[in-house]
């Protein structure tokens, strides 16, 4: 969910790559641009905790609603 709504917001992905193994370099190292400025901050700091790289950190649909 972190990345179709990253990408809601940027107008691409957050991670890319020109080829497969590119690509999963990029997203094993879980960095990304930060999304447009036009965002608010919460916006932007739900998106870096629905994109963290450990499954365990990332927020489940109901922690995502109580907030």
């Amino acid at each position: 969910m972190g990345i179709v709504l990253y990408e809601l917001c940027a107008g691409k992905p957050p991670f890319d790559g020109a080829n497969m193994q590119l690509l999963y370099k990029n997203i094993a190292s879980g960095k990304y641009k930060a999304i447009p400025s036009t965002y608010s901050k919460e916006m932007s700091n739900l998106i870096t905790k629905m994109l963290k790289k450990n499954p365990n950190e990332r927020p489940n649909a109901q922690n995502i609603l109580d907030n």
